[in-house]
């Protein structure tokens, strides 16, 4: 069900498998790449603080973001008393961040 609300507007899917390599094509042809950072990162993560607790965390859309310097817009979805949700979009602006491990700490 969840492949279809994601794929109906004409978007595709990229598997996890090639993600990585396939995204680094998207971007270095200026395409458009979209994640959905929603699941905790697996144990070979990195560990960072999120609301005071470890959290493994996927990396990957920063070292993206800082490589190849795309817009980076996040979503924040509020679930409302109908049920319904807001979705707002704000801008992430990364031009003062470096491409290195400072700059993905600074990101996340």
């Amino acid at each position: 069900y969840m492949n279809s609300v994601r794929t109906v507007f004409g978007c595709g899917l990229i598997d996890v498998g090639v993600g990585a390599k396939l995204s680094v094509s998207i971007l270095s042809h200026k395409g458009s790449v979209a994640f959905l950072a929603d699941q905790t990162g697996s144990k070979s993560d990195p560990v960072y603080k999120f609301f005071d607790i470890e959290t493994h965390t996927f990396t990957a859309p920063a070292r993206l973001a800082l490589k190849f310097k795309p817009k980076v817009i996040i979503c924040f979805n509020n679930r409302q008393k109908n049920g319904k949700y807001v979705c707002k979009l704000n801008e992430l602006k990364i031009d003062d961040l470096e491409n290195n491990q400072k700059g993905i700490d600074e990101f996340i």
